[in-house]
């Protein structure tokens, strides 16, 4: 027989919570894609387009994230 509801309350561990919205993101691209193809991305773009586009893009997307 349980003792009182307060001791079930206390005995639940506290849930993580996510440091940034940056470490989400991250987090769902890696889950959702695969952090292979994350990681091959800039290569790709390097290959095809060169260090303006690359660099371009990166910018617009760090400015985005940390507004």
């Amino acid at each position: 027989m349980r003792q009182s509801s307060e001791q079930d309350v206390t005995s639940v561990p506290e849930r993580g919570s996510w440091a940034c919205k940056t470490e989400f993101l991250l987090s769902c691209l890696g889950y959702a894609i695969g952090i292979g193809n994350v990681w091959r991305f800039p290569y790709f773009v390097l290959q095809k387009w060169g260090w303006y586009v690359f660099y371009s893009t990166s910018r617009h997307l760090y400015n985005h994230l940390h507004s």
